[in-house]
């Protein structure tokens, strides 16, 4: 490649590597331009978690099939992954680095899914580490890796490494602006975003008066908690389940769960599901989900609200026009009212009256 085209690729490369940074569909054309510019056959990006085996990964020019199995089966096999992780971050790697000479080209993963390829030979690096988490780019192509290309994948390191960081905060971003839109504070139900041990995020106004009354949730340590003990164990389990199905990247995940309350109003009803962002490599790095807070007390309320204003129920009317809602009878109705059976036949017959009805069932 003539000086002049190889300089035209590199500028190419970059630019395509800082577009990805600002939509993440944008990655396989990125990587395919870093693939050129090094006169690799194929490079690869992905995010392995090490502690749960999760992996999120682009490879474009990678056999679909093979990019399956590397997800399915190779990622907790890929012993060149869980040894990679100790190396420096923006360093040039190879997988001979971790084996005895010959013995790279020995193991299962070579002989099973690189070979078959015509894949031989790779060069990569780690783009960021956190904890058990680690982002890697590489690119492969059968014949070694020239000095000049080595130099000219280190020279493109630094491009992909901002790439990687300023996605991630631009999720971040992301994620903050979603959650701190006016919408949700004006919603009826709590909200809150949480991470895997449970630390809240973000409330919204309902939640945080649902907090601020403790009588059914409340926050310890920045950390969400129930009034029972067990219940908070079901709580941060389905938290931890929903947001480990967000990592894998799994389509349902959904938990509910029913949270006593000390004061004996009913139970707070909790509907959690997992957060996931755009980038979905930025999953493994600040899992969340997405707790749903139903306060039945306040829901009748809010019903109570609309019958009054549609119907001009008064509140005693509209509070039995409820019970009969629920499928109460009206010695029941009376009965949780503490009111005489006298006054809720009065009442049905206003109702009635109101709403244009003749019996309950309608």
């Amino acid at each position: 490649m003539a000086r002049g085209s190889s300089s035209h690729a590199l500028n190419d490369a970059i630019k395509s590597i800082y577009d990805a940074a600002l939509d993440w569909h944008a990655w396989p054309a990125a990587l395919d331009g870093l693939a050129d510019a090094v006169k690799g056959s194929a490079a690869q990006f992905g995010s392995y978690n090490a502690a749960t085996h999760s992996l999120q990964t682009v490879m474009p020019r990678i056999d679909p099939d093979y990019a399956t199995s590397f997800v399915e089966h190779w990622a907790s096999r890929n012993t060149v992954w869980q040894q990679s992780s100790v190396v420096p971050v923006g360093q040039v790697m190879r997988p001979e680095m971790f084996f005895a000479p010959g013995g790279w080209r020995r193991t299962d993963f070579f002989n099973e899914w690189y070979r078959p390829q015509r894949l031989d030979s790779l060069i990569g690096t780690n783009l960021l580490v956190e904890g058990p988490v680690s982002t890697v780019v590489s690119v492969l192509r059968k014949e070694p890796f020239a000095r000049a290309e080595i130099e000219l994948f280190t020279l493109l390191i630094p491009h992909v490494q901002r790439a990687v960081q300023l996605q991630l905060r631009l999720s971040v971003l992301e994620d903050k602006q979603s959650r701190s839109a006016e919408v949700l504070n004006r919603l009826p139900q709590g909200v809150l975003l949480v991470g895997a041990a449970g630390k809240v995020r973000f409330a919204n106004r309902a939640a945080e008066g649902m907090l601020a009354d403790g009588a059914g949730l409340r926050v310890a340590g920045g950390v969400v908690q129930a009034a029972r003990t067990d219940e908070t164990c079901i709580l941060r389990k389905a938290i931890a389940s929903s947001v480990d199905t967000a990592a894998h990247g799994a389509e349902t995940a959904m938990s509910r769960v029913r949270l006593s309350r000390s004061d004996g109003r009913r139970p707070l009803r909790v509907l959690v599901i997992p957060l996931r962002p755009q980038a979905p490599w930025t999953r493994l790095y600040q899992p969340s989900a997405i707790l749903f807070v139903n306060d039945p007390e306040r829901d009748v309320a809010i019903r109570s609200a609309h019958l009054r204003d549609e119907f001009g129920l008064t509140r005693a009317e509209a509070a039995l026009a409820l019970e009969i809602l629920a499928g109460q009878g009206l010695q029941v109705a009376a009965g949780r009212l503490q009111i005489t059976l006298t006054t809720p036949r009065t009442h049905l017959a206003h109702i009635f009256e109101k709403t244009g009805t003749r019996r309950q069932a309608e």
